[in-house]
């Protein structure tokens, strides 16, 4: 039969960025109030793999490498920026922004083995290069017919800059990728339309936050995972979210306070492009091979991945004085995460909701304070994320998730100077 013997495996993946944001803000005259600013960031990240083997060696990959790479990466952004309001009247203010971008990425590939694009050594590193520059601009409307009382709309665009994919084997050499995949993937962008209100009752013993919004999402980034192992990142066509948030605190006494918070999100891709629908037909999502996300093409819509449909959240807050002038303060939280969609190596994996609780005691006295803590109070093992691809070949038989941090207890003392 086939040996099995020991495969030498090594991961460096170095990275290091400079940033820097200057702002100038001006002082408050005439209800006029401005911030100004510029942003630079250049960031540069390496990804260096290495695995081979004497049982791998063969007359077309000679060096025995099942997978070899050298892969530098930077990204280079630069911003300029504007933001002010204006108060019309002592009820009615006007807010508005503008940030101009600009972005330059590059990727080196060099890499190469059974699994790679090539089965020895490249000539040269394959450059993938991105830039992209636009405007993102913000404007927002207030109304505040009592002190207590606020209303607003705004809209706001957003964006997100693209990046560089790993090369993919041909479909034609193993192991056999049905899409190429493309070198680069470009950036996708939002625009937010929200209205909402800020109440404060009873002498501020209750406030109630309130929003619903609706997002236009443009060329959304969505990864690609293949039956073939790799994966890839491209824009997959156009969508939207929306859905309402509600924040609630109340001071139920002068030593008892609750918060609450709630958020539905419906997010959806509506116009896939035409390789998110090939992508969409052509990948089962159960391993008896038989369920696509997209019998045909037509009218076919896909949710976005690892966009959270519902959350949840309750504190609860206990502060006293004690021994007569120590401050002791208690609190328990609990965090509810709703399902979410993900992939690994089908599409379509249902990520369970979870609940997540954490509790505190602090003592401040002075410049001092003391806190005992408990991070996921009931050790609660919850599935986070399925898209772990970028860690090792995606596999029918295997599904790897990441998770969250186990019970952690620990104590934290901080002093004021």
């Amino acid at each position: 039969g086939t040996p099995f013997g020991p495969v030498p495996y090594s991961e460096r993946d170095p990275s290091h960025q400079f940033s820097q944001e200057l702002r100038l803000v001006s002082h408050d005259n005439g209800g006029l109030h401005w911030v100004a600013g510029a942003f630079y960031s250049d960031l540069h990240s390496v990804w260096q793999e290495l695995s081979s083997s004497p049982l791998n060696v063969t007359p077309t990959v000679p060096d025995g490498s099942f997978f070899t790479s050298y892969n530098p990466y930077t990204v280079k952004q630069t911003a300029l920026f504007a933001d002010g309001s204006y108060k019309i009247t002592d009820q009615w203010k006007l807010s508005a922004g503008v940030r101009w971008y600009t972005y330059k990425s590059e990727q080196d590939e060099f890499s190469w083995g059974y699994d790679a694009p090539s089965p020895t050594p490249p000539a040269a590193a394959t450059v993938t290069k991105a830039s992209d520059k636009g405007f993102n601009p913000r404007i927002d409307l207030s109304y505040m017919p009592t002190p207590d009382l606020t209303g607003y709309v705004t809209a706001a665009k957003g964006f997100r800059p693209g990046g560089a994919n790993q090369i993919l084997p041909p479909p034609s050499e193993p192991p056999h990728c049905a899409l190429p995949g493309p070198l680069a993937f470009g950036p996708d962008s939002v625009w937010n339309y929200e209205i909402g209100e800020k109440a404060k009752l009873f002498d501020n013993w209750l406030t109630i936050n309130s929003d619903v919004y609706y997002i236009k999402w443009t060329g959304v980034q969505q990864v690609y995972t293949l039956t073939c192992g790799y994966q890839f990142y491209d824009n997959a066509g156009d969508g939207r979210s929306f859905g309402p948030e509600l924040e609630i605190n109340a001071k139920l006494s002068s030593e008892w306070t609750a918060s609450l918070s709630a958020a539905y999100t419906d997010s959806k891709i509506t116009h896939p492009n035409a390789e998110y629908l090939t992508y969409l037909t052509t990948q089962v999502t159960e391993p008896d091979g038989v369920t696509h996300p997209c019998q045909t093409t037509a009218g076919c819509t896909a949710p976005i991945m690892n966009v959270v449909k519902d959350t949840a959240s309750l504190a609860v807050t206990y502060s006293t004085t004690v021994m007569s002038d120590y401050q002791l303060t208690a609190r328990i939280a609990d965090a509810f995460v709703g399902s979410s969609t993900d992939v690994a190596y089908y599409f379509g994996y249902k990520l369970p909701s979870y609940s997540l609780s954490n509790a505190r005691v602090s003592l401040a006295h002075g410049d001092w304070s003391a806190n005992l803590f408990v991070d996921n109070l009931t050790n609660k093992v919850a599935l986070m994320t399925a898209n772990n691809t970028s860690f090792q070949f995606n596999i029918p038989q295997v599904v790897r998730y990441s998770t969250n941090q186990p019970r952690t207890v620990g104590v934290q003392v901080n002093y004021k100077f």
